[in-house]
């Protein structure tokens, strides 16, 4: 697909598709990245992705121990100095 380049304030653009914008779910912001013979736009995936379902689902847990039952959480202070 051909299309123009706009200019944009002071800055020049390209209008893209709504079916792009769709199809690669591209919301408020995009990653550019350059190549030698070309540009890439991505979608910006946030690395925290789903971290609010998480949180949510630890803090509702029935038992705190039930969340740290696999690991070994203590210390050399807490099996020998500290008073219970």
């Amino acid at each position: 697909m051909r299309t123009k380049i706009i200019k944009i304030g002071n800055s020049r653009g390209v209008r893209l598709p709504k079916a792009f914008i769709n199809d690669f779910n591209l919301k408020e912001e995009v990653e550019l990245e350059r190549f030698p013979d070309f540009i890439a736009i991505k979608p910006v995936i946030s690395s925290r992705k789903d971290w609010d379902d998480a949180f949510a689902k630890s803090t509702t847990a029935p038992d705190s121990d039930e969340l740290t039952k696999d690991f070994d959480i203590t210390n050399e202070f807490d099996k020998n100095e500290w008073e219970w």
